[in-house]
């Protein structure tokens, strides 16, 4: 098994790579500015651990199980239209990926929703009102991305609704996550505010996050960021 994740996960990496020659990836919106030069430049990123390969094998496992849900819903729903897992592609943000599940009504109006899979933990810290610090916003942020390639490409004429769908993959509770409108604006202005050059460093946009700089970042064996240790290098 581990032997078909590592040649799936390859698979996948050269289709991606295709497919968004010259974009960005809507994935990772909200995240570090420079992780998106690094990948216009075409730097090799640091190879994915076996253990975190198939943690996200098994984030697309369930999200083609859970593209099962509407299309039998829409069964007896046949006046609106269904779109899933649908590459997009904006010309004027430069930024192009996939959106999980789009549900347009005939007057136009867009619903939209990702999926996403949490730990208990996790998704404790997601519902509960009382959670600590300030929570990252990347997945608002990228479900609203997909909102505005979904009007740029005229898949709908607005959208008027944006949710999280999350997964607890230690109990199998689901719950949804609004997401406030207001992210499509956050969304273009982060997108626009993308550098062609190689940005400084700086909290707040090199990194977005001081956590980035830790496990989670592919470049980090090429990047000087002040805020990189040693152990991660």
């Amino acid at each position: 098994y581990t032997d078909f994740v590592i040649a799936k996960a390859a698979e996948n990496k050269q289709k991606r790579a295709e497919e968004n020659s010259g974009y960005i990836e809507a994935s990772q919106a909200g995240m570090c500015y420079k992780k998106h030069w690094y990948r216009q430049q075409n730097q090799e990123p640091k190879p994915f651990v076996t253990s975190s390969l198939k943690i996200m094998r098994l984030g697309t496992v369930m999200g083609d199980e859970f593209d099962k849900g509407p299309r039998h819903w829409i069964k007896d729903n046949k006046d609106v239209k269904l779109y899933s897992e649908l590459l997009m592609k904006s010309e004027t943000l430069n930024v192009a990926g996939h959106m999980d599940l789009l549900i347009v009504e005939p007057n136009g109006k867009g619903y939209l929703w990702d999926w996403k899979t949490a730990n208990s933990y996790k998704y404790k810290m997601i519902f509960n009102s009382n959670g600590f610090g300030s929570p990252s916003t990347n997945y608002e942020l990228q479900v609203a991305t997909y909102g505005l390639l979904a009007i740029e490409n005229q898949l709908c004429e607005t959208i008027e609704h944006l949710g999280l769908i999350y997964y607890n993959k230690d109990n199998s509770s689901m719950k949804e996550k609004i997401v406030d409108m207001n992210y499509m604006d956050k969304a273009r202005k982060y997108w626009q505010d993308i550098p062609f050059s190689e940005p400084d460093y700086g909290m707040g946009k090199v990194p977005v996050y001081k956590w980035e700089c830790g496990k989670y970042c592919n470049y980090s064996h090429v990047c000087g960021s002040p805020f990189l240790t040693k152990e991660v290098k």
